[in-house]
């Protein structure tokens, strides 16, 4: 009965070929994983972004829309949509919007950004943290936002202390405009991918 050879050196070329496809392998899926996730890592970069100069945008239009309706004595005048300063040796008095209309345009054209009233300035009231004055809220659209949305939120303290912000101690808000501004990079609010920025200014 003849005898069969076995080549044992083809078995060792075998294992060491199944090795180092595996080997190979494992650092392909390693390379692949971290690319993934660099890749997502820069997307929510460029939209946090977008959402951060598109809260800009909206800061800037409540701020100059605000300055517009101020008088040469630093007294608001009307038809302000955010409420009515007016400073004197006696103090101050803030009283509410009259004839303000729901909505404002800020620039034209291409730069054009619309505000659409969410929350109608009403009588003086409580706000904040120990604070009195008037608080407002607008949304805002068009296409000096490319396709992004915004909204902003104006209070105006006719006294105590409002909002910290950042402080720690308390501070004596009265006359101040607080400036909240949200920015979003989709007006799609169910999209998994939406982000949200916020800035905020204390002004006068």
């Amino acid at each position: 009965m003849p005898l069969i050879e076995i080549n044992k050196k083809q078995g060792v070329v075998l294992l060491y070929a199944v090795l180092m496809v595996s080997i190979v392998l494992t650092i392909s899926l390693s390379l692949m994983n971290i690319t993934y996730k660099q890749i997502i890592l820069t997307a929510v970069g460029r939209e946090s972004q977008i959402a951060h100069f598109t809260a800009l945008s909206a800061l800037d239009c409540a701020y100059f829309t605000d300055r517009s309706f101020r008088d040469n004595n630093g007294d608001d005048t009307s038809p302000n949509p955010f409420g009515k300063f007016t400073f004197s040796e006696s103090g101050v008095t803030l009283d509410p919007p009259t004839g303000n209309s729901p909505t404002f345009p800020c620039a034209s054209g291409a730069s054009l950004i619309d505000a659409q009233m969410d929350l109608a300035p009403g009588a003086v009231s409580s706000i904040g943290l120990s604070a009195t004055g008037i608080a407002s809220r607008y949304k805002m659209t068009g296409p000096g936002l490319i396709g992004s949305c915004a909204t902003i939120e104006v209070v105006k303290v006719l006294s105590g202390d409002f909002d910290d912000f950042g402080e720690g101690v308390s501070v004596n808000d009265v006359g101040k405009v607080m400036t909240t501004a949200y920015g979003y990079n989709t007006c799609d609010v169910a999209s998994p991918r939406r982000v949200e920025r916020r800035v905020r200014v204390r002004s006068r």
